[in-house]
């Protein structure tokens, strides 16, 4: 269920540096979730599913099919919370 939106797609997109790199800060503390891009808020998810949410396991990164890309990473940092 959305409650609120931080922008319109076309709007959050302009904070994506193209062929750059671009700094994601990703907070998982809890059942909130909020991704941060280039220091712009981007989404918040609060799960409130006490039967389906899970409160640990794996991180995975995610490449999206379509269009050939190139993903990279660097400055790869985890912090327990």
């Amino acid at each position: 269920r959305v409650v609120s939106s931080l922008g319109e797609a076309d709007q959050l997109k302009e904070f994506i540096k193209p062929n750059d790199w671009n700094q994601v800060h990703v907070i998982a503390r809890g059942n909130i979730l909020i991704h941060i891009l280039n220091g712009h808020m981007m989404s918040v998810a609060i799960d409130d599913d006490n039967a389906k949410r899970s409160m640990g396991g794996l991180i995975g990164l995610q490449l999206h099919m379509g269009a050939p890309m190139k993903v990279e990473f660097r400055n790869f940092w985890l912090k327990k919370l």
